[in-house]
């Protein structure tokens, strides 16, 4: 499970910055080709897509080298060029693939699947880490209750270890069941 959250957590923070990330790491390729399509991605960039042309000398469609295309809205300048998320053309990739990876694991419906049943089990482990702060007795729930919300200090290695797991899983308990 923890593999998963962490890979899920990584990606996600890079995606924060994907904007930027782009833009540092998008380089330059060129073709033939006609526009099929213009979708503004940024207020400073706008990708287009485009259909390639026969080439008359082959009798078939050109190898275009990209899928992306991107240029200044205002200028027209080329920004850069790309077949997105393929990792074979460098560092221009790196951030679709990090995308792909992070919503799918870059196993498609099967990295889903496993990002679901972690999910659910994560989900599990939450109410069953509450339910086992819970004392057993219900006399004194209140005041029995709040020593577990504490750290004990001058104890044991195992027992420090053991009520900062309990307490930090208890204060961070809403914050840990929304993630999951």
């Amino acid at each position: 499970m923890t593999v998963f959250l962490v890979i899920t957590s990584l990606t996600g923070s890079l995606l924060a910055f994907n904007t930027e990330l782009e833009r540092l790491l998008a380089a330059v390729l060129v073709p033939q080709a006609r526009v099929r399509r213009v979708m503004y991605v940024e207020n400073d960039q706008a990708r287009v897509l485009f259909a390639a042309l026969i080439d008359p000398e082959k009798n078939r469609r050109y190898d275009l080298g990209f899928t992306e295309f991107f240029v200044g809205p205002w200028t027209g300048n080329e920004l850069g060029r790309r077949k997105w998320g393929d990792l074979s053309q460098g560092r221009i990739n790196l951030m679709p693939f990090i995308y792909k990876l992070h919503f799918a694991l870059a196993i498609g419906k099967t990295g889903g699947w496993i990002l679901g049943i972690t999910a659910l089990f994560w989900t599990f482990d939450c109410f069953i880490g509450f339910y086992l702060t819970l004392p057993v007795s219900k006399k004194d729930f209140w005041r029995d209750w709040k020593t577990t919300w504490s750290v004990k200090s001058g104890t044991s290695f195992t027992r420090l270890n053991f009520d900062i797991h309990r307490a930090s899983g208890l204060w961070l308990w809403p914050m840990l069941l929304v993630f999951a």
